[in-house]
């Protein structure tokens, strides 16, 4: 498991709050950690909002264009 998805999960009660006044996420490095920042922020929506999986991949394809940037490589 990749340290940023510990990182963002550890921290998840922050990062949902500033999420929710506004904040976006970049991420910066390989495409796996990408993945797992991805895959951490859906997970929370899922907890935070009692939503299905297939509801929270949605949420995430909704809001990844404006509050989710990436800059990856290989």
């Amino acid at each position: 498991m990749l340290i940023s998805r510990h990182r963002l999960y550890h921290d998840r009660e922050e990062v949902v709050e500033a999420f929710r006044n506004g904040a976006r996420i970049y991420v910066c490095g390989r495409s796996a950690i990408a993945t797992a920042a991805k895959e951490t922020c859906t997970k929370l929506y899922q907890e935070i909002s009692d939503k299905s999986q297939e509801d929270s991949e949605a949420w995430f394809e909704s809001i990844k264009s404006d509050r989710f940037a990436v800059d990856v490589f290989t």
